[in-house]
């Protein structure tokens, strides 16, 4: 007998599948991955399958299995509920186990995605636009009131005096100083930075002279209580007479004592400074001075106080502006103080000056200031109870982000206490800073605040467009080979054992199977499956009656044809029911009628 011919296209789809399967780099995009991890199982279950379809038909010819298990086998990939029926398990242990790793096998798909992390890279895309971005709008109406002057003409519109800040500005300095912080502004994109240069106010402070020093501690010696905060301006008047002020600090002393008669007098900041060079405003703060020992000799303690000067000046501004998803941080990068501003300024509408950035900044200067010192000007005393010691006094400094300096923050404590001794507050929003650094980084952030509200800045049709570095995060794909490896390793392996048991039974059958139609209808054709189906069973309809399903059938070679008519007797391979007795008459007579009807088939044709 000749040797059979093995079909080619059942191994090569068996082998290709498995080696298509076997990708070597799974470092893909999110969503190719995903979809190649999906081919790959494809590849690996068409390739299973059919060693599986194999094993099945290998099983059929080894041993007799019942029609139902025959079902089961048949319908296993297609229908997991065939693995809890008993005759697949009955029928072959090896099919039946390599079903139960076709269904696991797409788990695999599970696993890739997992192994393709998307994630934020450190480092981020960074490209450069041109943005306009408003500066400050100078117009002197929205920063003061006004009072119109004429001149000797009679022409009202020559000039006008400022009067006191517009009520914006006096919301919006309580704002700032009350936070102590930046008011945020808004993000021209969300991660971005850009630089900002303009001329702004500004406030210097420092130790005052030693001469005004110990004039001021004098009148504090002097006073009938002891006092804890004394903010002041200087003041020119003779409404206070017998105060002995006389002198070149008489101004000072003045505003001084004019502060002690009464808080409820609202003092106007100036700067009516005797010295030539003092073209600025000013504002004087006396605090409590702790002592090294830390002295409870409360008359000994206020007998020294600390006055520092507060001077105003117009300056130049480089800010550095950074936002992290509209979180903004403000770098000073440079600040250079200029000319001092005075308080006794003008406004006038006929002359160029007025257009200038610094005339212009000085005129928010001293808005700005004269509300922050609205704010600072007034007294705070301990008075004695039986109790103990307490603070007298309400000014709006007790508002303000300065009462958690290092001068005020011992001494107006939440409690009330017969003690000097430091004890715990709650965490400082200024960073330990003395009172003059305090005021100094306050009208910064004062002065850069006023980019925060629209109505203080410049119509955005105006503005001048400046580069502006934007940061978008870029995606990074984290690879983590473990899990993958560990995943397809076992699926490859599976799969490749599969499939070597697949290529074996082609090989042990000489000649490959599938479960189609086709097949089965060549491998059905015998008398003895005729007999055990009635006519009344042929709709095919489920269930299978039972005397069908426990029938046990196999695959078999068998002889037909030859003796009686003067041929050589021919091999069909066929099912057959196990223990039935072989017709050998009705084999002969189904092989004639198939002859036969070939035969009428040539003459037709």
């Amino acid at each position: 007998m000749a040797a059979a011919k093995v079909y080619w296209l059942k191994p090569a789809l068996m082998v290709g599948g498995m080696m298509l399967g076997i990708v070597n780099e799974q470092e893909w995009y999110r969503r190719v991955g995903t979809g190649l991890a999906f081919l790959t199982n494809a590849l690996l279950v068409a390739a299973s399958t059919l060693a599986h379809t194999q094993l099945l038909w290998r099983t059929l010819k080894s041993k007799a299995v019942s029609i139902g298990g025959v079902d089961a086998l048949f319908g296993v990939t297609a229908n997991a509920w065939n693995l809890v029926c008993p005759e697949l398990w009955q029928s072959g242990t090896l099919p039946a186990a390599v079903a139960v790793v076709l269904w696991l096998l797409p788990l695999s798909v599970l696993v890739t995605p997992s192994t393709l992390v998307v994630a934020l890279s450190p480092s981020e895309n960074v490209t450069v636009v041109e943005r306009p971005v408003p500066l400050m709008d100078y117009a002197p109406e929205k920063y003061a009131q006004w009072e119109f002057r004429t001149d000797d003409d009679g022409d009202r519109s020559v000039f006008s005096n400022y009067l006191k800040p517009a009520s914006s500005i006096s919301r919006f300095v309580a704002n700032v100083a009350s936070s102590g912080a930046i008011l945020p502004m808004r993000a021209p994109f969300p991660n971005s930075s850009y630089s900002l240069r303009f001329h702004g106010p500004s406030i210097s402070c420092g130790p005052a002279e030693p001469t005004l020093e110990q004039q001021v501690n004098q009148v504090l010696r002097e006073s009938s209580f002891i006092l804890t905060y004394v903010g002041f301006v200087p003041y020119i008047d003779d409404v206070t007479p017998n105060l002995n002020n006389t002198g070149t600090n008489s101004d000072v002393l003045n505003g001084l004592n004019r502060t002690l008669l009464s808080t409820s007098e609202i003092v106007h900041l100036r700067t009516f400074d005797i010295k030539p060079s003092a073209g600025y405003s000013r504002l004087f703060i006396a605090t409590y001075y702790p002592s090294n020992d830390n002295s409870n000799d409360k008359d000994e303690a206020m007998a020294r106080p600390k006055l520092i000067e507060c001077a105003l000046y117009n300056s130049s501004y480089q800010v550095d502006l950074s936002f992290v998803n509209n979180q903004q941080s403000v770098n000073f990068s440079n600040v250079t103080r200029l000319n001092g501003i005075s308080h006794s300024i003008y406004r006038p509408f006929n002359s160029t000056s007025a257009t200038a950035p610094g005339y212009l900044s000085g005129i928010i200067g001293c808005s700005l200031m004269d509300a922050l010192a609205k704010m600072l000007v007034g007294y705070l005393r301990y008075s004695r109870t039986s109790e103990g010691w307490y603070n007298d006094g309400e000014i709006q400094i007790m508002n303000t982000v300065l009462m958690e300096t290092q001068e005020l923050r011992r001494l107006f404590q939440p409690v009330v206490q017969d003690s000097f001794a430091p004890v715990t507050t709650e965490p400082l929003s200024i960073r330990n800073m003395t009172i003059a650094n305090a005021i100094e980084e306050l009208s910064r952030n004062m002065t850069v605040s006023l980019f925060s509200h629209s109505y203080f800045l410049q119509d955005i049709s105006t503005a001048s467009p400046i580069p502006i570095t934007v940061r978008t995060p870029q995606n990074a794909y984290a690879y983590s080979p473990r899990n993958l490896v560990i995943a397809y390793g076992l699926v490859i392996g599976f799969s490749l054992a599969i499939v070597i048991a697949g290529l074996v039974c082609i090989y042990a059958a000489e000649g490959a199977f599938s479960a189609s139609f086709s097949t089965i209808v060549r491998t059905t054709r015998g008398p003895q499956l005729d007999r055990i189906v009635q006519s009344s069973e042929t709709h095919g309809k489920d269930p299978l009656p039972r005397n069908i399903a426990e029938t046990k059938i196999s695959l078999r070679r068998r002889q037909c044809g030859g003796k009686g008519y003067g041929e050589a007797v021919d091999e069909r391979t066929s099912f057959v029911i196990q223990g039935a007795t072989e017709d050998v008459e009705l084999l002969r007579s189904e092989s004639r009628d198939l002859e036969l009807g070939e035969a009428g088939s040539r003459q037709i044709l």
